[in-house]
């Protein structure tokens, strides 16, 4: 009974740490930039084969188009898009609206992968409870990027 307790108080530190600062280390803000290389974005998303050469292409294309790559060229943070991808608001609207499952499963794998980061406990926090907490940060970081969708596209009208 008493490691079960503890293992809740841990969850219950997680959660009031988290609430005292933001850090995307442990959390996944829309406004943050993740740099991930193609495998592990592939790996996090679990985005079919046959879908991957596609998104690559319409990320890069992206990268270009949106003077993103002249803005980190100049701020001496370029990457070859070749081997590295940025993941922020934009990848994950696209995503979202191109490849619903793998956007779902981005966001789920990657938020694990950050609380394991800065957590080394994390994985004995009881499975249910667990799962409960990452449903919660899944449709926070959802309803962000909602809200930004929602936002540029009322501007563009």
């Amino acid at each position: 009974m008493t490691d079960k307790f503890r293992k809740r108080a841990y969850l219950k530190q997680i959660i009031d740490e988290r609430n005292k600062e933001i850090d995307p280390a442990t959390y996944i803000y829309p406004e943050a930039e993740y740099q991930l290389s193609w495998n592990e974005f592939f790996s996090l998303s679990e985005l079919p084969l046959e879908q991957r050469q596609l998104f690559k292409d319409e990320y890069r294309n992206y990268y270009v188009t949106s003077n993103q790559a002249q803005i980190d060229s100049y701020l001496g943070k370029e990457i070859n898009t070749f081997e590295w991808m940025k993941l922020s608001y934009p990848q994950m609207s696209l995503l979202k609206k191109k490849f619903p499952p793998s956007y779902e499963m981005l966001l789920r794998n990657l938020q694990k992968k950050l609380l394991k980061g800065k957590y080394s406990k994390y994985e004995e926090v009881p499975i249910k409870i667990r799962n409960e907490f990452e449903n919660v940060l899944f449709f926070k970081t959802d309803s962000a990027v909602k809200f930004y969708d929602d936002f540029y596209n009322d501007r563009l009208d």
